[in-house]
């Protein structure tokens, strides 16, 4: 198997109850799926003389609070990839069990947090040879939605031509503020701080800030 690096992409449902995943690895250069030996993604069935795909996720919440799910089997949750369009895993509550226990159904929100995931190629015959790929991304849809909900209340006043200079405005702008600083910084910071900032927004929602305006 000269497959040698997978990857990934990451996009959060805007209402926070899936995660779409989808395979970038690619299948046109030399290190890519089904490029000259490479092993194809349509190789993956499952079986035990053959390849597997799996998706490990462990989620850290705002509180250090950490849960490690069951490993999803993505040929028996999503089927048989005959294309590369199929390499499209969807992530819901569903899929994220504890013990085989979900946490809840397809209409509830994902946990925020940072998400570290591990999706590996299984080589069943030779496990020595397993590819592995590993990320973490912040998953933060319901503090995010929060916010957006403070932010609707600025357009109803200004629609009923309210006073917009007061606290209520100014907690939501500061709120909007400080989740854009999350998001420009999300790629660069360390897992600790993402965490951290992500749980100084949570109590701004809940607890509003400590400025007098």
């Amino acid at each position: 198997m000269a497959l040698s690096s997978l990857a990934l992409s990451f996009v959060e449902s805007n209402d926070n109850k899936s995660l779409i995943i989808t395979d970038t690895t690619g299948t046109d250069g030399s290190t890519d799926w089904g490029v000259g030996g490479n092993v194809s993604y349509t190789a993956i069935d499952g079986s035990a003389a053959t390849y597997g795909l799996e998706l490990d996720i462990e989620i850290t919440t705002s509180d250090g609070t950490v849960t490690a799910y069951d490993t999803i089997d993505l040929f028996t949750t999503f089927g048989a990839m005959t294309t590369y369009d199929d390499m499209v895993f969807t992530i819901d509550c569903t899929l994220l069990k504890v013990s085989a226990i979900a946490i809840g159904d397809a209409t509830d929100e994902l946990p925020d947090g940072t998400w570290d995931i591990t999706y590996t190629l299984i080589n069943v015959a030779t496990p020595a040879n397993n590819v592995v790929y590993n990320e973490v991304v912040l998953i933060y849809g319901v503090v995010k939605n929060a916010v957006y909900e403070k932010l609707q209340a600025i357009i109803s006043k200004y629609d009923n031509a309210e006073w917009l200079d007061d606290h209520v405005t100014r907690e939501a702008m500061f709120a909007y503020s400080y989740l854009i600083a999350i998001e420009a910084s999300a790629v660069i910071a360390k897992e600790e701080e993402l965490l951290n900032s992500l749980s100084v927004l949570e109590r701004l929602i809940t607890h509003a800030s400590n400025n007098t305006w």
